[in-house]
């Protein structure tokens, strides 16, 4: 048989007969296939497009372990500039690190020289990134040493000084920590997900990081070694006889059974069948009588929900090789995260599920009034200075940041709907900021966050002289990135006294700014104003 002819006979059709030849002549046939494959990287045109006799080669030799076909990859995909997706195919992205690990002959200097080198497609280096973690699991290296090339190749790409470089090799590099369960370097991949370098629409916020790091069931990196052709390739949509036929007809009939299960476990909503010794529904681990008996939530859908992202929350270790969160963080700490993860983890839920919103409101601002309570407590027993201090020590899934963000957001939504407890609300807002004023140093960037409350407060309790005040004095205090806010809230609220006011207050603060960008700020401001 001429195998090269037999695989380029119709790339329409899974040449099964050719690669079972194939298999059953493996010595004589290695040899003609890696010939081929030289041949084609020496005539390598992204212009041209790549014969399916190359993928068949490449996957045989692959099953082979035939240890000659490294070196044939690695000239592959050191090729600077290529655009390996349209000159290869879905394989070369989706099979490589399975290819790679299936022949490596030992030389890691060749992996990491297309690992580091920036002008290489990034996903290509992605995927002989990941070879690590079945390297690192089959013994053939230390996590220590892993842990060190993670964090050469972290200074190598420097995001913080350089954005020309985000792309998505530090989605791969924090997909090997949580992997490889590489406790040490969490730190690094809280810094990347501050710096926005991590790909969140794949991969979550770093709430799912830290599930899957404690995660000892589940592995964002799964490789497994070349073993069998046929299993790899029949299936290819590319292939009309292709052995694994997608089904619509049975995904749509699993699709309305799923539609039909959920909706008819997430409408209970009648409390008199919970008793009060049993669990509470709303996934808490306590007693019914101890946690939700007096809650105005009557179990909604979105508790049920709420029980199953609790599903995804790390559990206690199994095994003495491993480490829960119990190893890391105070049990006290873990209480607070579990509530915030409550109310502020992602929940998938589906548009045709029943919803009160202004019940899942109270139902989440009820936890997060639960876990301010011991935020309190623990702030009190320590000298945090600064929130990113309290961060470093207590936050866990979520930074005390995103707690006041969405506590407030809710409590702000509460009051503006004038819901009967609009006051109770109120003081729930004033206590919130006043707190974190009274602890901790907000002269910083972030103080925005915090003056947008201080400003609705303000308006909704009809202190706009007293909010005035406040804003002028904080003109001459607050970090300069800050002014640029509180110039418009201050603004905002002459306005609400009187528009013309505004606009003569704009006029004067023009006059007396003396820093260029900020005068232009006002300058544009001012133009706003009069335009509208």
């Amino acid at each position: 048989m001429d195998i090269i002819k037999e695989f380029n006979k119709n790339d329409k059709m899974f040449q099964k007969e050719a690669v079972e030849y194939a298999k059953k002549n493996k010595d004589e046939v290695s040899d003609v296939l890696l010939s081929h494959l030289k041949d084609f990287v020496s005539n390598m045109d992204e212009n041209k497009e790549c014969p399916f006799s190359v993928v068949y080669a490449v996957f045989l030799l692959a099953e082979f372990k035939d240890k000659r076909l490294f070196k044939v990859i690695i000239d592959i995909f050191s090729k600077e500039g290529y655009d390996f997706y349209n000159l290869l195919g879905d394989w070369a992205y989706d099979n490589l690190s399975s290819i790679i690990v299936s022949v490596f002959d030992g030389d890691f200097d060749s992996i990491n020289k297309v690992i580091e080198n920036k002008n290489i497609d990034e996903n290509i280096r992605g995927y002989f990134l990941k070879t690590y973690v079945y390297f690192c699991e089959n013994g053939l290296i230390t996590k220590d040493v892993v842990e060190k090339y993670l964090l050469k190749l972290l200074d190598l790409y420097d995001y913080i000084d350089d954005e020309d470089d985000m792309d998505d090799i530090y989605t791969d590099i924090m997909e090997v920590i949580a992997s490889l369960h590489l406790f040490s370097l969490m730190n690094e991949v809280k810094k990347m997900y501050y710096y926005g370098v991590i790909n969140t629409m794949m991969i979550g916020d770093y709430d799912s990081f830290v599930d899957y790091i404690f995660n000892y069931d589940y592995k964002l990196v799964r490789i497994k070694p070349i073993d069998d052709t046929i299993k790899s390739m029949s299936w290819w949509a590319c292939f009309d006889n292709r052995e694994d036929v997608f089904d619509e007809d049975k995904v749509s009939k699993m699709f309305e059974s799923f539609i039909e299960e959920e909706t008819k476990a997430n409408n209970m909503k009648d409390p008199s069948k919970v008793g009060r010794n049993d669990p509470c529904p709303c996934g808490s681990g306590k007693k019914y009588k101890k946690c939700c008996i007096n809650k105005e939530s009557n179990f909604l859908p979105y508790q049920s929900y709420i029980t199953k992202s609790l599903d995804e929350y790390p559990k206690k270790k199994t095994s003495s090789d491993e480490y829960d969160l119990y190893d890391f963080y105070k049990e006290e700490y873990i209480e607070i995260d579990k509530l915030l993860y409550n109310v502020l983890k992602h929940k998938a839920i589906p548009m045709f599920i029943n919803r009160d919103y202004l019940k899942e409101n109270r139902i989440n601002i009820d936890y997060l009034k639960e876990a301010f309570d011991k935020i309190k407590v623990v702030v009190k027993n320590n000298s945090f200075k600064t929130i990113n201090d309290y961060d470093e020590k207590v936050s866990i899934h979520y930074s005390l940041y995103q707690f006041f963000e969405r506590y407030s957001k809710l409590l702000m939504e509460m009051i503006n709907k004038h819901i009967p407890k609009e006051k109770e609300y109120l003081v729930f807002l004033e206590e919130l900021v006043d707190f974190f004023y009274d602890s901790f140093d907000l002269n910083d960037s972030n103080e925005t966050l915090f003056l947008n409350v201080k400003d609705f407060l303000f308006n909704a309790k009809g202190k706009i002289d007293e909010g005035i005040e406040y804003f002028k004095e904080k003109l001459k205090t607050c970090d300069y990135s800050v002014k640029f806010d509180v110039y418009q809230m201050l603004i905002e609220l002459y306005e609400e006294k009187d528009y013309d006011l505004a606009c003569e207050k704009l006029e004067e603060y023009i006059d007396k700014e003396t820093d260029n960008d900020l005068k232009e700020y006002l300058e544009e401001m001012l133009v706003d104003y009069r335009e509208y």
